[in-house]
Order: C-alpha cells, then structure tokens, then sequence
C-alpha cells in the first residue's frame, strides 16, 4: 500500500495540471466523490447536512460536495470556519453553489450542528500544521457529541498532520474518511488513524 506525505501530494497534483487536468477538475471531483460516500451511506432527501469549511482548497471541495447534494435533495447548511474562502478555486466552487444552501458563520452554527444528520469535515487538508484553531474547538466538541450524525472528512480529518498523524489539540472525528489518490500517511500512523474511521481512497 503506497502512502504520501504532503510534498509527495503536491508533486502528484503539478504532475496532474501538466498531464492537462486542471485544478478545478480536481476540485470538482474530490467533491464529487464526497457527495457520493454520502449518498451511497443513505437517502439524502431532507437529510439535515452541515458542510464545515475552511478558506482554502479543501473548503472548496466541501463547497462542491454541498452544490451537489442540495441538487440531491438534502436540506444543506455550509458553516464558514475562517470566513469567506481565500483561494480563487475556493471561491469559485463557492460562487457554483447557487440559491438553496443556507451560509452561515461557525460562531452561531452550534443548533446546525446538533441536529444534523450529516456532517462533514472540509475545514483542513493536507496543507495542516500544528493545532486546531481554539476557536473551533467548542463546534468540533458538538460535532462529536451529535452521535446521531454520519461524520465524514475530507481527505484527513481536520486537526491531524498529514505527514505524522499527530494531533496536538482537538481534532474532527469521522466515521468516514474520503483521500484522494493514495492515503496519506498521517491516515496510518496513530492517532489520525483512529480519527479517520473507514477510509475510502478515490482517484481523482
């Protein structure tokens, strides 16, 4: 089984862009596939579903994720962690999501949060160093008290280190883990691996 540190993910992307697949496509996809672990898990049509994201490329693929299953049916709340994305291909998937999603501020998404069927964790990925901002604390502490909810990360659960698995602070726990590619390491070394629950990997 062939794993990848975060160097080794980013050469793997550039290879990818100069074989002509753009960065948005990739983008497009990984949310794509996980929209499609959700709805493979269970019938989304009025499933409450809350989409945690963060300002960079891996919000964006939660952006996609929520475009997508509003389009199935789920009622779909995106909770901005660090307010408005800051990379252009963030934003872009954010300016595709349309009508219909409800955006909200993590500062007041605590009740989104305890009554979700969903929750997805697209805040942090490869990229992540060091510990969970404290201010996300007290929603990923809810997040893990909703025992009702399916929780699933994007490519590694917000809070571990790709390279290590090391966890300094609070972390996302996930039932589901859907990487890209290949796994990344911090998804086999303790504890990002227990964190992760079933990883799924999909190609781009």
């Amino acid at each position: 089984m062939r794993v990848l540190t975060a160097a080794e993910v980013r050469g793997l992307e550039s290879c990818a862009v100069e074989s002509g697949v753009s960065m948005e496509m990739l983008m497009e996809n990984a949310g794509a596939a996980v929209a499609a672990a959700v709805t493979e898990k269970m019938d989304v049509t009025g499933k409450k579903t809350v989409i945690l994201c963060g300002k960079g490329n891996n919000g964006g693929d939660g952006f996609v994720a929520a475009r997508l299953l509003a389009a199935e049916g789920a009622k779909v709340t995106v909770v901005l962690m660090q307010g408005a994305p800051a990379s252009d291909l963030a934003k872009q998937a954010y300016d595709k999501m349309g009508r219909g999603i409800e955006i909200i501020m993590y500062r007041t998404a605590g009740g989104a949060v305890d009554a979700a069927d969903v929750i997805i964790d697209a805040v942090f990925g490869f990229s992540f160093h060091g510990r969970l901002p404290s201010v996300m604390e007290p929603l990923f502490a809810r997040a893990a008290e909703n025992k009702k909810a399916f929780h699933i990360s994007v490519d590694i659960p917000s809070g571990a280190v790709c390279d290590t698995g090391a966890v300094e602070g609070a972390c996302f726990k996930a039932d589901l883990t859907v990487t890209f590619a290949f796994r990344k390491a911090g998804l086999c070394l303790y504890p990002g691996r227990k964190l992760a629950g079933q990883i799924v990997v999909q190609n781009h």
